[in-house]
């Protein structure tokens, strides 16, 4: 039996980086068939439009289905939808191995999360941040990955620049001396946003993620997304 892990980003920037990362670093295949899903997880995501969803199909052992949330209230609101559906125990025993949240540090997730899931009335235990809740004689893990920096604006952006600065530096140089002449300094977000306008020709975030992460050794992406690395590492374990 395959294992499934379903991600839950708290919007379309996470959910085309968390694509890119699986397919990069796991050697992973998109697949549209939704029949490749057991069908009581086809089931529990049965709330969301098929066009907000990636299933990733991982060596033929584990499925990753990614999902773009459109924004963190939508997020809790799915966890919530999730943890009380019927087709969760199904779920779990079709190989659902764990739930992973992907949102910006700023809202707080994995306390956040753990108020989502104690208003429900489970219990919650966390190590490690994953979350383990029990329900009826079965156990979902929830992993929360929480982006961006203390020092920044706590949002994914943050985290987006320092590997942009990485594979431009001449770029981020100018962007320093710019900076210099303003007298003051730009935020995570203005300073990725001329990385986007010069490297994509002002194409969106998802492009410049994508030119990123292409353009990006392993272990460069190891070491400035090790954050989001971490649900790389997770699937390994599977």
């Amino acid at each position: 039996m395959k294992k499934t892990v379903i991600l839950l980003a708290e919007g379309a920037t996470e959910r085309t980086l968390y694509v890119k990362l699986v397919e990069r670093l796991l050697d992973a295949e998109k697949r549209y068939d939704y029949g490749i899903l057991p069908v009581a997880i086809r089931d529990l995501i049965r709330v969301f439009n098929k066009k907000y969803i990636t299933i990733l199909n991982i060596q033929d052992k584990v499925l990753t289905v990614i999902i773009d949330c459109r924004g963190y209230e939508n997020l809790k609101k799915h966890v919530r939808e999730i943890l009380l559906s019927e087709s969760l125990e199904d779920a779990i025993k079709d190989g659902l191995s764990i739930l992973v949240i992907a949102a910006d540090k700023d809202k707080d997730p994995l306390n956040s999360i753990k108020g989502v899931i104690t208003s429900i009335g489970f219990e919650v235990n966390v190590r490690d941040n994953i979350i383990h809740v029990n329900i009826d004689s079965h156990v979902i893990q929830i992993m929360v990955l929480e982006q961006g920096r203390m020092e920044g604006t706590m949002e994914l952006e943050d985290d987006l620049e320092l590997l942009a600065k990485q594979i431009e530096p001449e770029l981020d140089k100018a962007i320093t001396i710019l900076e210099d002449r303003l007298g003051r300094r730009l935020s995570p977000k203005q300073r990725l946003g001329i990385f986007e306008a010069i490297i994509v020709d002002n194409r969106g975030l998802p492009s410049l993620i994508e030119q990123l992460i292409n353009r990006s050794r392993n272990h460069e992406l190891e070491k400035k997304l090790n954050k989001q690395i971490e649900v790389i590492k997770l699937v390994k374990t599977l």
